[in-house]
């Protein structure tokens, strides 16, 4: 996961009130740039198109290393904003 968001995910781990405002930023009309001025009040600053692109870079990157390019997504390639709302406890 990014250092930005594990470092915002230790907010949230202390701070119940942020925990639950992250939480009902996914029932915005764009949830994405909700959380990010969120994480920006914590002094966190990550963009709505940073945020969907977490891990895409060096996946993409592992895929083009193989001869021809690769057909099979690298273990561990995954979606570190949902990755993040899991880790607080929802599924």
């Amino acid at each position: 996961m990014d250092g930005r968001l594990s470092q915002l995910q230790a907010s949230a781990f202390h701070d119940e009130a942020l925990k639950e405002r992250l939480l009902e930023s996914r029932r915005e009309k764009d949830p994405m740039a909700a959380f990010c001025a969120i994480a920006e009040e914590y002094g966190i600053k990550i963009t709505p198109f940073e945020l969907a692109s977490l891990g895409e870079e060096s996946c993409a990157m592992m895929l083009r290393s193989q001869n021809g390019g690769g057909e099979i997504e690298p273990m561990g390639w995954s979606d570190d904003y949902e990755l993040f709302f899991l880790s607080l406890g929802v599924k």
